[in-house]
């Protein structure tokens, strides 16, 4: 089993470690991401990468609620506009926020102290909800898999097959052409940039054009076509656009 991507967004050192212990305790396999700013943290985000967030309400700020909106609670908010789906758990002192939670789908709304059974629950939870994303179902080395759409990075065809770079590290190998496997990609963050490559615009990290490259998540190069390069650069810069409008 792969294991989940964890972001804890934590600014209490005690805490933080608390969580990291109880995330490395459970049985339901996890790495974590730290962060201790939500700006960073939203700024870095990514959908399809993280498949839970564990959002300490008052990151950043001191723990007595205030007229203002929590820092952490904000940074959901952002976050949302972007994606919907990924699995929240507000990590808080305070009981004061419960109906924001829920308006904004929030997975589990956690006390502290934390505790294990608590990280177990919302583990399992979001594991569950890793395995029902919405996705691509195809046939791989004998079996029928479900690859999460939104953790597409980049797919590559290699001489009869087709493989699929998961934001996870993990790639799915397909038999058959590119055009067959990328034809019920309908998202718009996919572009064809060469014959041989589809990227998703969400984990482009950099353009380079004297390679006729993009470096994607992860470190891996995806070539582009010399007359594609415009378009991609363009279709990048729009993407970009487009969530640091909706992030806000």
């Amino acid at each position: 089993m792969n294991p989940l991507t964890v972001a804890i967004c934590e600014d209490d050192v005690d805490d933080e470690r608390r969580l990291i212990d109880l995330v490395e305790r459970s049985p339901v396999p996890a790495r974590a991401a730290l962060y201790s700013e939500a700006n960073a943290f939203v700024e870095d985000f990514t959908p399809g990468i993280y498949d839970l967030i564990l959002m300490d309400i008052f990151l950043g700020e001191d723990a007595a609620p205030s007229s203002e909106e929590p820092e952490g609670l904000r940074a959901i908010r952002r976050i949302r506009a972007v994606d919907p789906n990924v699995p929240v758990a507000f990590v808080t002192t305070s009981k004061d926020f419960a109906l924001e939670a829920f308006r904004l789908d929030v997975a589990r709304y956690i006390e502290k102290p934390v505790t294990q059974a608590q990280v177990d629950d919302v583990l399992s939870f979001a594991l569950g909800m890793r395995d029902h994303l919405p996705g691509l179902r195809l046939r791989s080395e004998g079996h029928d898999v479900n690859v999460p759409i939104s953790q597409i990075v980049y797919m590559e065809q290699s001489g009869h097959y087709v493989l699929i770079h998961l934001s996870s590290g993990r790639v799915v190998k397909v038999r058959g052409t590119l055009d067959e496997v990328s034809a019920n990609l309908d998202e718009p963050q996919f572009v064809r940039c060469h014959k041989s490559f589809v990227a998703n615009l969400n984990f482009v990290e950099d353009i380079n054009e004297s390679l006729m490259s993009l470096q994607m998540f992860g470190g891996d190069w995806v070539h582009v076509r010399k007359a594609s390069m415009r378009d991609v650069r363009r279709a990048y810069e729009d993407w970009l656009f487009q969530m640091a409008r909706l992030k806000g």
